[in-house]
C-alpha cells in the first residue's frame, strides 16, 4: 500500500513539475519498493537490555541502604 502511494505521488509530482517548470522531463532517482527485511528496533533485545539496566540501577541505589 505504501509503495503504491509513493509511486503515485512520484508520478503526479513528475507531471506537475514538468508542467510548472516548462521542461521536457525530470529524472527519477528511484521508484519505491517493498522492504525485504523488518525495520525498527528489536523489542525482545531492548526489553532484556532495559531489564538489565533497571536491575543494575536498583542494585546501585539500594546497596548502600541494604548494607547498613
Amino acid at each position: 500500500m505504501a509503495m503504491q502511494i509513493a509511486n503515485c505521488i512520484r508520478e503526479v509530482a513528475s507531471e506537475h513539475i514538468t508542467n510548472v517548470m516548462d521542461i521536457d522531463a525530470i529524472n527519477v532517482a528511484e521508484t519505491a519498493n517493498v522492504p525485504t527485511r523488518k525495520s525498527g528496533p528489536s523489542v525482545a533485545r531492548w526489553t532484556v537490555i532495559a531489564g538489565f539496566l533497571g536491575a543494575l540501577a536498583i542494585a546501585f541505589f539500594c546497596y548502600p541502604w541494604l548494607s547498613s
